[in-house]
């Protein structure tokens, strides 16, 4: 029987060794969640880096592992790597991605003109209009040959397909980066983990409570741990993000809030000035002219805004009119 690892970390994520595939380990635990990756050579949870452990996944492969006689030792650290340092890495591997995925579409097209190139040295000496003759000696042969070229189109097709697709990955891995960089999305993601850490100091404090005043309740330990493991890689992500933020700010950017309008003033959002006509928290209602009438909506601070204009005032309007 074999002895199995299981290790979590937030840097590495959850990496199984001592299994192989064969040894009966491989097939339990892909049957309880986890799955194989060729460039970790071993076994792991999807989505583990930069996480909390995935208990719900790890204890019952643990324990179906056992119960065919192996040993399992699980080993479980949320310490958060320094987030400055993974982010560096992360931009690294989007560049690989995109990389890598260009070569896979080069690969794929590739192979599509030759079977496009095989398919037409075969049609291409066959008149147009030109029908199999089925009487004739050479009808099986040529039968054959204008089947294989419909295949090779069939392919090359499908190999047209495959470039595209993955095309597509390579655009989004070389985009990826623009979504972690841009000020309006480093915004944004600032509100998102403030409201996490907000809900998740909330838990535990309730927890605490539960503990303390209701009835008998045992709070799993491993829970406590991944939670103050997030609250302390958020915190680590913020610091890095506000950083971020006020470089971009003295750089010339502008991170847009209430306090830059008031009502009256133009809004340059997407390119189109609109009247600002009550400013919130969050957002700004606007008007705009549809169809010869007007319609009100909301834009965020952060979701494209590019400028300000003052009100109009009543010098402009004269001097419009003269």
């Amino acid at each position: 029987m074999a002895t199995i690892t299981i290790t979590h970390t937030r840097e590495e994520g959850t990496l199984v060794d001592g299994s192989v595939k064969g040894d009966g380990t491989y097939e339990i635990l892909v049957a309880n969640g986890f799955r194989w990756f060729r460039s970790l050579d071993c076994c792991s949870i999807v989505y583990s880096r930069g996480r909390a452990a995935k208990t719900h996944i790890i204890q019952p492969a643990a324990q179906a592992l056992r119960a065919a006689g192996h040993t399992v030792i699980i080993t479980i650290d949320e310490t958060p790597p320094d987030f400055a340092t993974a982010e560096r890495g992360r931009l690294l591997d989007a560049e690989d991605r995109a990389q890598r995925y260009a070569g896979y579409a080069r690969s794929a097209t590739s192979r599509a003109d030759s079977r496009e190139a095989a398919a037409d040295r075969v049609l291409g000496g066959i008149s147009p209009g030109q029908p199999m003759l089925v009487d004739h000696y050479s009808y099986a042969a040529d039968k054959r040959r204008r089947e294989q070229a419909w295949s090779n189109q069939d392919k090359a097709a499908e190999e047209r397909d495959t470039a595209q697709y993955w095309q597509a990955r390579q655009r989004a891995a070389e985009q990826w980066p623009t979504s972690r960089t841009n000020l309006d999305a480093m915004l944004r993601r600032v509100q998102r983990i403030e409201a996490d850490m907000h809900r998740t100091r909330r838990r535990l404090a309730e927890n605490e409570i539960r503990r303390a005043f209701g009835p008998i309740r045992q709070t799993l330990a491993w829970w406590v741990a991944a939670r103050h493991g997030d609250l302390e890689q958020w915190a680590g992500e913020l610091d890095y993000l506000r950083e971020q933020i006020a470089l971009k700010e003295q750089a010339g950017e502008k991170a847009w809030g209430p306090g830059d309008f008031k009502v009256g003033d133009l809004v340059v959002y997407r390119g189109e000035a609109l009247p600002v006509r009550r400013v919130n928290q969050k957002t700004l209602t606007v008007t705009r002219s549809l169809a010869n009438r007007e319609t009100t909506g909301t834009i965020p601070y952060d979701g494209g805004i590019t400028g300000r204009r003052p009100a109009p005032t009543a010098d402009d309007d004269t001097n419009e009119a003269s």
